[in-house]
């Protein structure tokens, strides 16, 4: 009996421990049914974007259409055509595949001789080895020395010459850095060379180099050189090695000369390749506009070589010419020297060469600002041309002591005889009658201290924020030119607003936009404001006129026509002083003065050989308004 309830207690033991173990099998099960249907809502709900995009990765081929880029046009008003300043076209992108060279050092060779490579000065090979065989036998010849008597000299010839003194190691040349970088088996890509032509790349082909290979690349050509840098700017790269427009019109007009780029999205197999059915999206490219500049490519060429050449002959730092139509404002050439070639702006040494003198070369423009203060004058009716004032030769403001640039007196003087002589102490007068409340509103009212707005980057706004400081030496400073800056840009604004009869007008670079869906976006010139009446106007350019026959600006007359305009030598500000040997020579004026078909500013930095604008600047006016009333077909009016 008790071994049967024994026998029964041990069934009913085990019949428990096989439900508990059944028990807990199930929680398991349930328990990893639970995580698995959380793990497919995750990856399904949560994670659905990031797996669609590797799914379509793996069957999705993907390619970017590059839009073409705008092209810039200079115009030619003599054969009324269009000539591209700057156009694309598809040049070779040269790179290598370093895995699949087999001779590192003779593929480089060849291309070195095909690609024309150039590396800084020591870094190939060859002139490499020279200068170790040069460093063996080199002497002390070059250092300076003093030969005093015979004996002398012939004692230092039985001298011992010096040993050199060790080259500092400087490291691996750019060459050998070259020749690492293509020796590298594990580097898959390695850029050689971009904008190659199509013979090198014939060449190439022929030569059948192994490891390197090209592909197509949108490169910029600028067909006219020495004549543009300034005004078209470049095209450079961004971090991602995408083309992107610098300085000038490339700059300015970057998204609009860029257009949009397209996309092209269709599906491949497995092995990567093109599969006909299926779903295709086609975006297209959209290619950038066609911008015509104001720019008249025969006066631009002829500007741009006088410019060059006065810089030269006068041993200057640079220079600076912008000429414009002051009835329309179009602006008609704009040269800066130094100038870079947009095509190869990395040869360019230093930076601030991209900056465009005209827009950006602030300075104090000294006695061409005169023409600005006597305009006030004449227009709130303080004097005539001939009004008088006795000049002293010297005014005192406080402490301070305004003298002429001559140091003499010149007595009794009219207002037309100031200009002509360019008088300091005449525009002292002039600015104390006309109060200087009035004479900033008229200084601001043609345009100073603010931004021209014209279609290119790096303009600069200058600085008149003298006129609103108490006291009255800021504004007899400013009155000759002196303690204000303003761009060869603002001064051309000015100096046609008297041109044009008082008005001002707002200069343009662009005259039209011609966009890839055919439609042509026009630019017609603007008038700003009036500043002087039309009265004032016609006195101030005879007394122009004056200033050109009878004073300082002689040199910037044309023979049979009458010419209005004024010199300006203004000292260069250093260190809170003005330098006692560097000057900028400015000349601004128009003609003929009777109907104006030009205004012209011409600007050369730091001459060496002369010092005055009569000099410099002046002459070089004359030379171009020559040219200017020849090539723009106006008859002589004397």
């Amino acid at each position: 009996m008790r071994l049967a309830n024994d026998a029964r207690g041990r069934r009913a033991g085990s019949l428990s421990a096989i439900g508990v173990r059944a028990r807990m099998l199930l929680f398991f099960v349930f328990a990893a049914t639970i995580l698995l249907a959380a793990r497919l809502a995750y990856l399904q709900v949560f994670r659905h974007g990031y797996y669609r995009v590797q799914a379509a990765n793996q069957n999705l081929l993907v390619e970017e259409l590059a839009p073409k880029r705008g092209t810039i046009y200079f115009q030619d008003y003599e054969t009324n055509s269009l000539v591209p300043a700057a156009l694309s076209q598809d040049l070779g992108f040269v790179f290598a595949v370093p895995s699949e060279m087999l001779d590192v050092g003779k593929t480089v060779e060849t291309l070195v001789e095909v690609l024309g490579l150039r590396f800084d000065e020591g870094d190939s090979q060859e002139t490499a080895e020279a200068n170790l065989e040069t460093t063996e036998t080199e002497t002390a010849d070059d250092e300076p020395h003093i030969v005093g008597t015979e004996l002398d000299a012939i004692e230092s010839e039985s001298k011992q010459v010096p040993a050199p003194e060790p080259v500092e190691d400087k490291g691996p040349s750019e060459y050998e850095r070259f020749v690492a970088r293509l020796s590298d088996k594990s580097d898959p890509y390695e850029p050689v060379k971009r904008g190659v032509p199509e013979e090198a790349l014939s060449r190439l082909r022929e030569l059948d180099l192994p490891g390197i290979s090209y592909t197509r690349d949108p490169s910029r050509l600028y067909p006219e050189l020495g004549i543009g840098g300034h005004v078209l700017g470049f095209v450079g790269r961004d971090e991602q090695g995408n083309p992107v427009g610098r300085y000038g019109i490339e700059g300015y007009f970057e998204e609009e000369l860029a257009g949009a780029p397209g996309r092209l999205e269709t599906r491949k197999d497995v092995a990567g390749r093109f599969v006909g059915v299926g779903e295709r999206v086609s975006i297209p490219s959209v290619n950038g506009a066609d911008i015509v500049l104001t720019i008249d490519r025969t006066i631009q060429f002829v500007v741009c070589k006088a410019l060059r050449q006065a810089v030269m002959r006068h041993e200057a730092d640079g220079g600076s010419v912008v000429v414009m139509d002051p009835q329309t404002g179009d602006i008609l050439a704009m040269c800066g020297y130094p100038d870079f070639d947009p095509g190869s702006y990395g040869d360019t040494e230093e930076i601030k060469t991209f900056n465009n003198p005209v827009t950006f070369g602030a300075y104090e423009p000294g006695s061409v600002f005169k023409s600005i203060t006597m305009a006030a004058a004449l227009d709130t009716e303080t004097v005539t041309p001939s009004s008088t004032f006795e000049d002293t030769g010297e005014v005192k403001v406080g402490i301070h002591t305004i003298r002429n640039s001559d140091r003499k007196a010149h007595g009794v003087v009219t207002m037309t005889e100031a200009l002509e002589e360019s008088l300091n102490t005449g525009m002292a007068y002039l600015v104390g009658e006309i109060g200087y409340g009035a004479f900033e509103s008229y200084v601001r009212a043609f345009g100073f201290g603010e931004k021209v707005g014209l279609e290119i980057d790096t303009e600069a706004v200058g600085d008149v924020s003298s006129l609103e400081k108490e006291g009255d030496i800021f504004s007899i400073t400013a009155s000759f030119g002196q303690g204000i800056t303003v761009t060869p840009l603002q001064l051309l604004q000015a100096y046609a607003a008297i041109a044009n009869g008082g008005v001002l007008m707002k200069p343009r670079l662009v005259r039209e936009m011609r966009y890839a869906d055919g439609y042509v976006e026009r630019f017609e010139g603007r008038e700003l404001r009036r500043v002087l009446s039309g009265k004032t106007a016609r006195l101030l350019g005879a007394m122009l006129v004056s200033v050109v026959e009878q004073g300082h600006g002689k040199r910037a007359g044309v023979d049979g026509y009458y010419i209005a305009g004024k010199t300006g030598t203004a000292q260069v500000a250093k260190d809170g002083a003005y330098s006692a040997t560097e000057t900028i020579g400015s000349f601004a004026g128009f003609g003929p003065v009777e109907n104006p078909r030009f205004v012209m500013v011409t600007r050369i930095d730091n001459p060496k050989n002369v010092s005055f604008a009569e000099s410099t600047a002046a002459p070089l006016f004359g030379e171009l308004a020559d040219f200017l009333l020849e090539y723009l077909d106006v008859a002589p009016s004397r």
